[in-house]
């Protein structure tokens, strides 16, 4: 789920909370309603000094969950030229302070010539207030999602970028402006409240001038009206210019987008091309933004700041609402943010109810209103589960699964079920009933949620097949059929034992080709990782070796193992949830260099970054740059072997000299938290890490690894900590398309916390001649699991470093940063 992220470098120590001037929003009464029945007072704005969190970097807005970049364009009072010039990012004043004035909310910038010189700095402070108000409220909101995310085992979303002050009507680039153009006037128009942005190829209402980050941004226009009624003319008695980056419920809003890309995915956008998103929302997708705004606002007048807001009126998008599904509008002019307040409305209902029935303690209130919180943020992590086929799915019958508030119901319910037993069953059908909110039949629900997958086969260890995996294997590992987990068995072995959230998730070796091609014809594309899946989708980054070039075009090589594997995979790898391949390995000129360049087109093309490969010498050796949770984490990949190489001006793979070593790690050290490096190296089916590897391993933990992950022996090889760092020899095989018969495998799982390093190690059983398997890696529990582990923790030297627990090893690590 981690997505790149560019980096400058890395603060060693976490800077001082430096003080910024926002506005606060106070809301007096939750229960929503007076003792008349009217709405209560809903609340009032404070303007206050509050410590800016989670800072990176002191001289700038950009912290472990916000970037904040302010894309204000002036015109200086005495310029007679239409242009502007970028206002550029906020800074800290000598004291460190990030303290401007709103000045109710600045001024029409765009208007020519200039229409009062002696308010220029009173409206460039103004969009300066806008970026510390905007770095506060979506860093609080992200922080709260984020806590609610680690609570259910769920990695942490990417960092998101919020521009404010964007589109303002002034920049111009081929005759249109960065604004919005009325129809009749052809008049240009700075962007009123803010909108979430993709990366799209389609020409968007509003011109996109600036590359888009793949992960998401907010843009907060500056805004032409003045609002007249509302929180903000409330506080300053006067009118108010309706600049969104002012707005803390349009902030937490628009961060909602941001959560529901990255988990209910509602449009499957995870599916396309990064630059090809779509960025059209859903009367769902408004919805949850919605309630996500009211929950940080702890009001259900969410557009108070700018609107009327008294006992008699309120706006028609309040979640006090009295809508219902009969209101829903239908059709192209149907609006996703009206047709979006029932649904948010209802979840508000449920909200004052669970309070209600809380009693008057304030521990029982905040209690009940976590349990709905996290159950409306599992609901979404289920509906990114669902798909229209376990193996075969659609984007068009995707997005209508995932689509209908009868399937919010079901989701909400099944949360409940899975959280809490079931205890709030009764008042959610209660809810959505009021609402005439229907679910669909509970037979569809099962099959939704508790997917059958493929069975595995309850073969008798006597069966002639196993008996022959057996011979040619007779110290290896083969599980009784209750040993091996199927999706639904794992997901629910992971909530059971709280397993995740995970930064790394690395395995072996992957080639979907040769043999598995038949496989994922006869049962769908994504038939290969479709009882791993659950566990991937608890981590942030995803690791594996890509064996084999992924071509059209290239001619497969007459090797004695040669492979190749088809462009449309890609896609599978990534709904999968893999996000870095390395491809440093010997298959890597398999279809020549040519191969190599498709290879690295087709990855691009689906999001996935490559390491320890490049179109050239230089650009082999790059690295991948990924934020997971609050670490930022350097991943380099290498192979031993000069046949691979790339050259001075050809592609092909990284080399492990020393020399290269010491230049990409010490490159790569100071702007990273973590410092991982995957090898393959060693010898097939040889279970001692040969001495040479041995030494290059220890030569990498001395320059500054932090992690080392190998492959290549098909096998498990033993782990070895070295200056406290941990080093796996080799993770073994993972979905490899061919017959074979003598594979191991582990799955790890790795927690970088600041003072530890925690490793899970997951067996799975991959040998792809047993039926059970037929190329689909399954984890193993109960005695397989143990066996495998215990096998593992043998082969290492201190058999005492792994602990055993429920089929899963763990190593837990002391962290001292280095110097």
């Amino acid at each position: 789920m981690a997505d790149s992220i560019l980096v400058s470098e890395k603060n060693p120590t976490s800077p001082a909370e430096p003080p910024g001037l926002v506005y606060l929003w106070h809301s007096p009464n939750d229960a929503g309603l007076g003792t008349d029945g009217l709405p209560a007072p809903v609340g009032f704005l404070e303007k206050a000094v509050r410590p800016l969190l989670r800072l990176r970097e002191s001289r700038r807005l950009a912290g472990r969950f916000v970037t904040v970049h302010n894309d204000s364009v002036t015109k200086l009072p005495d310029s007679v030229s239409p242009q502007g010039i970028p206002l550029g990012d906020a800074g800290p004043d000598a004291l460190g302070n990030f303290l401007f004035e709103p000045h109710h909310g600045g001024g029409r910038m765009e208007r020519h010539p200039f229409a009062e010189p002696e308010m220029w700095e009173r409206y460039i402070s103004a969009s300066r207030f806008g970026e510390v108000n905007s770095y506060y409220h979506t860093d609080a909101v992200a922080a709260y999602v984020d806590s609610l995310l680690q609570e259910l085992g769920q990695p942490s979303l990417p960092c998101v970028v919020v521009r404010v002050n964007a589109h303002n009507a002034i920049a111009e680039h081929q005759g249109c402006c960065d604004g919005v153009q009325r129809k009749k006037s052809k008049r240009w128009f700075p962007m009123q409240g803010g909108h979430y942005r993709l990366p799209t190829e389609k020409v968007l209402t509003v011109v996109e001038h600036l590359a888009l980050a793949p992960a998401g941004e907010i843009h907060l226009g500056p805004g032409w009206r003045l609002s007249v009624r509302g929180a903000f003319c409330d506080l300053t008695g006067s009118p108010y210019r309706c600049n969104a980056s002012h707005n803390a419920g349009t902030i937490y809003h628009e961060y909602g987008h941001h959560l529901t890309r990255h988990t209910a995915d509602f449009r499957v956008n995870r599916w396309r091309d990064p630059l090809r998103q779509c960025n059209f929302k859903t009367a769902l997708d408004e919805a949850y933004c919605d309630y996500l705004a009211a929950t940080m606002l702890n009001s259900p007048h969410i557009w108070a700041f700018h609107h009327r807001h008294d006992p008699q009126h309120f706006h028609r998008r309040s979640l006090l609402s009295k809508k219902t599904l009969d209101d829903f509008q239908t059709g192209r002019n149907a609006d996703a943010h009206d047709n979006g307040t029932i649904l948010a409305a209802t979840l508000w209902d449920l909200r004052q109810q669970l309070v209600a029935n809380a009693g008057n303690e304030s521990a029982s209130i905040q209690s009940a209103i976590h349990h709905l919180d996290l159950m409306v943020i599992h609901s979404l992590i289920l509906i990114g589960e669902l798909q229209d086929h376990p193996t075969r799915p659609t984007e068009l019958g995707t997005r209508k699964i995932r689509d209908g508030f009868g399937t919010v119901r079901q989701a909400i319910l099944e949360s409940d079920r899975q959280l809490f037993e079931g205890q709030y069953q009764a008042i959610i059908r209660a809810c959505f009933k009021h609402r005439k909110i229907r679910s669909k039949s509970r037979e569809h629900l099962a099959k939704l949620w508790s997917p059958a997958a493929t069975d595995v086969l309850d073969l008798p260890l006597t069966d002639p097949v196993l008996q022959k995996l057996q011979a040619k294997d007779p110290l290896g590992i083969v599980p009784a059929s209750v040993d091996l987990l199927s999706a639904s068995q794992l997901n629910a072995n992971l909530r059971d034992n709280q397993r995740g959230p995970y930064s790394l998730m690395a395995v072996g070796d992957v080639m979907i080709g040769s043999r598995a091609r038949t496989r994922t014809n006869e049962f769908g594309p994504d038939y290969i990782f479709q009882c791993v899946t659950p566990l991937f989708r608890r981590a942030a980054i995803v690791l594996a070796n890509q064996e084999g070039p992924i071509a059209r075009h290239a001619i497969k090589l007459p090797r004695h193992h040669s492979y190749k594997v088809s462009p449309r995979y890609t896609s599978v790898l990534r709904r999968a949830g893999f996000n870095v391949l390395t491809l440093a390995n010997n298959h890597l000129l398999d279809c020549g260099r040519e191969g190599v360049r498709e290879t690295l087109k087709s990855l691009r093309k689906h999001g996935i970054q490559a390491i320890g490969v490049g179109l050239n010498l230089g650009k082999s050796h790059q690295p991948a740059i990924m934020q997971a949770g609050p670490h930022v984490v350097g991943l380099l990949g290498y192979y031993w072997n000069g046949r691979t190489a790339a050259r001075r001006h050809r592609p092909g793979s990284a080399m492990d000299t020393p020399e290269h070593l010491a230049a990409d790690i010490a490159k790569l050290r100071p702007l990273v938290d973590r410092l991982v490096v995957t090898v393959h190296w060693g010898v097939p089916y040889e279970r001692e890490p040969n001495a040479e590897d041995r030494e290059k391993a220890r030569l990498m933990i001395s320059l500054g690894a932090d992690l080392i992950i190998g492959h290549h022996p098909h096998i498990m090889q033993e782990i070895e900590l070295i200056e406290d760092r941990p080093v796996i020899y080799s993770v073994g095989n993972f979905a490899f398309g061919t017959g074979n018969s003598c594979a191991e495998s582990l799955v790890v799982g790795v927690d970088f916390q600041p003072n530890s390093t925690i490793v899970d190690f997951f067996p799975a059983y991959v040998k792809n001649r047993d039926p059970r398997v037929n190329y689909q890696p399954k984890i193993m529990t109960g005695n397989a699991a143990d066996a495998a582990l215990q096998r593992l923790s043998g082969l290492s030297v201190d058999s005492a470093l792994i602990k055993i627990q429920n089929g899963v090893g763990r190593l837990t690590q002391p962290f001292q940063p280095r110097e």
